[in-house]
């Protein structure tokens, strides 16, 4: 019944039950630590500009000096400033970041999101020609999360003598885009990047809740740079006063002072947010992160609760007709689906979804009559903008990163991408679609305690480049009965586990399909609070019989 290959890292040598849990704590930091020691690993300290700069080897310090010159020169002398901002998520919090910090210093500033299908993505002439509108004389431009690749707005702006400072971490070309200054770093999200640079603005220490909300929605990899700032931005968002959050916490039932994680960043709070850039304008997720008022705050908390919802149906339909298309046949190594009907901002979640089904690359295009726009996602070991890349004539825009990348074309060009995208990708070695699950330590019942717990603990937060563990035993289920409105999640009880339960959920199988006898399971050990008391239980991951 395994749909995936199972690489269990180690294999437990001690017998005695300390030893044991020591042992699992040797395995897992190791395969954590990186270029960390253990002390810095447990116990980063809370990031500064001086502390951040000699991990970014690709910044250009000179340039981050003299955007602070000119940005501050523009404060002084009453310039406005303009700062350029993005529709998902991570821009948003960059745009909240850069512009609260203005305003705090006295500038006179004003945020621009662009509309996605108005102004399509990043710094555009279409998104310049109606962002100057909001400026009587010329404003100081600052992107947040984009415009690395804007090479002709670049140039638009340079011949009417409009400053730019570009602050971004997506991939750069091949020559950079002409700007006053350059903050570039694909070490940061761009939410990061715009903190960078506020801080060194500010004359106060900034907090570091909304770099971490931008960095989790964003999959940064929780390395020795973004890990310290997600640990402290937690710390930040438990104690946050934004009343915009807090609604949005009560609205959605979360604690943040006691249960806020990475997990409820990234698949509670940044879809809601994300889903305004989708479906209507992101400014409502700006709004809600910046207002003062509470009427306010609790209004956009339930108007982006109920856009996410919105959002969630519509990708659910065209989601499982995507992946209809492609059952019953040969995957190719690349998949590809392209509609009219395709809602732009939900392209980026349906090309997901199939690659995440499929385990394959995956391409969603939204094919207008006079333009096509896609959005591509990958799997690990797949660079998808590096091979994109191969074929750049053939698209009108194309940036990202090596597992995810926009683009856009000529219709009448599709036919041809297709062919020429679905040839080259099966070029690539099959080894590279092989599905596998990394399992950290394999366990035995008398591993499954509180002591274990609190040790994986020790390892938050979780995310890219930091996973939470995987651990593997086998045991024999006792029972196996259906949950859920369709019987869609399954719980197994043990009768060598009394006070530990397992939950399988979105499984194919049914309770009979199980055996009783020994089944291996993937899992990972979590607490379950019910009615005051506190029990293990086991979160399934997978299953071989």
């Amino acid at each position: 019944m395994a749909t995936t290959n199972w690489q269990i890292l180690h294999h437990l040598t001690s017998t005695d039950p300390l030893a044991r849990l020591e042992e699992i704590k040797q395995a897992l930091f190791a395969s954590r630590l990186g270029t960390n020691t253990l002390d810095t690993y447990l116990n980063p300290s809370r990031p500064t500009p001086e502390s951040l700069i000699p991990l970014l080897p690709d910044l250009n310090q000179s340039s981050l000096t003299r955007a602070v010159k000119l940005i501050k020169t523009a404060i002084a002398k009453k310039q406005p400033l303009l700062v350029y901002g993005d529709y998902d998520a991570d821009g948003v919090c960059a745009t909240a970041i850069l512009w609260e910090t203005l305003h705090t210093l006295g500038g006179n500033a004003l945020p621009f999101i662009p509309h996605r299908q108005d102004h399509g993505y990043g710094l555009s002439i279409a998104g310049l020609t109606d962002a100057l509108k909001l400026f009587p004389i010329t404003p100081l431009i600052i992107t947040v999360d984009n415009g690395i690749t804007a090479v002709a707005a670049a140039k638009y702006l340079k011949k009417k003598k409009i400053p730019l400072i570009i602050t971004d971490h997506h991939e750069p070309p091949t020559p950079l885009p002409l700007a006053s200054a350059i903050i570039h770093s694909t070490h940061l999200s761009g939410s990061g990047l715009s903190w960078l640079l506020s801080s060194k603005l500010s004359k106060d220490p900034l907090p570091l809740d909304l770099a971490a909300l931008g960095t989790v929605c964003d999959l940064l990899p929780l390395d020795a740079v973004n890990r310290p700032l997600v640990k402290y931005g937690l710390i930040d968002l438990r104690q946050t006063t934004r009343l915009g959050l807090l609604a949005l916490f009560n609205l959605i039932g979360v604690n943040p002072g006691a249960t806020l994680t990475t997990y409820h960043l990234g698949f509670i709070i940044g879809p809601r947010l994300n889903a305004s850039g989708r479906l209507a304008s992101a400014l409502d997720s700006l709004r809600l992160l910046c207002t003062k008022n509470q009427p306010q705050a609790q209004k956009l908390a339930a108007t982006l609760d109920a856009t996410n919802q919105e959002r969630q149906t519509l990708t659910a339909t065209l989601t499982k007709q995507a992946i209809n298309s492609f059952i019953g046949s040969d995957l190719p190594n690349l998949l590809i689906v392209d509609s009219p009907d395709y809602h732009q901002g939900l392209i980026g979640l349906i090309a997901s979804r199939l690659s995440q089904y499929f385990h394959r690359p995956a391409l969603a295009i939204s094919v207008g009559p006079d333009i096509a726009k896609g959005s591509a996602r990958s799997i690990p070991g797949i660079d998808i903008t590096s091979l994109l890349s191969e074929f750049k004539d053939l698209f009108t825009s194309l940036g990202g990163h090596h597992q995810a990348a926009g683009f856009s074309l000529d219709p009448k060009t599709l036919p041809t991408l297709k062919d020429k995208l679905i040839s080259r990708f099966n070029q690539l070695n099959a080894n590279l679609f092989a599905k596998s699950l990394i399992i950290d330590i394999a366990l035995e019942p008398q591993d499954l305690n509180f002591d274990l717990l609190n040790l994986i603990s020790t390892l938050s937060p979780f995310g890219v480049a930091n996973p939470e563990p995987v651990f593997s035993i086998s045991l024999t289920p006792s029972s196996v009965s259906s949950l859920g409105k369709t019987g869609e999640h399954l719980k197994f009880t043990f009768d060598s586990l009394l006070e530990i339960d397992g939950l399988l959920f979105n499984t194919k199988k049914s309770a009979p399909d199980f055996p009783s006898h020994p089944i291996n399971f993937a899992f990972q050990l979590k607490d379950n609070n019910f009615r005051g008391q506190t029990k293990l239980q086991l979160m399934i991951k997978d299953i071989q019989v």
